[in-house]
């Protein structure tokens, strides 16, 4: 992975914001990346505030793949660990937030949490 720099810190707290206000605006979904309503999970709106599309984002798409990763690393960190699943810790975000009992306020606020961590970080 590259080096984790103050502007890519920086760069991941905006994508962090912009993936929580999509939320609050478009809705929250589970189980798919955007439903037909616009609402996204939370994968799903990392991805349209990096790329401006839900959809296309793959581990060859290089860089933005590496911002996706580093904002899922940091909404990893402000989540409750028990209610992710473990065998693949880089998808558990996903499950968590798939959960039944999830809300779209929770999302959010995880995902504003995340974005405040990342800042902390890149203002050390």
């Amino acid at each position: 992975m590259k080096t984790v720099t103050k502007k890519t810190l920086l760069e991941c707290a905006e994508d962090l914001s912009k993936a929580a206000e999509l939320i609050r605006i478009h809705g929250h979904a589970k189980h798919v990346l955007q439903n037909t309503n616009g609402a996204m999970c939370l994968r799903g709106a990392l991805r349209m505030a990096i790329i401006r599309e839900p959809f296309l984002l793959r581990e060859s798409a290089g860089d933005e793949f590496l911002r996706q990763r580093r904002a899922e690393a940091f909404v990893s960190d402000v989540v409750d660990p028990a209610k992710c699943y473990k065998e693949w810790p880089e998808d558990n975000i996903i499950w968590w937030n798939n959960a039944i009992e999830r809300t779209q306020d929770e999302v959010v606020l995880a995902l504003e949490e995340a974005a405040s961590a990342a800042l902390t970080e890149a203002m050390r």
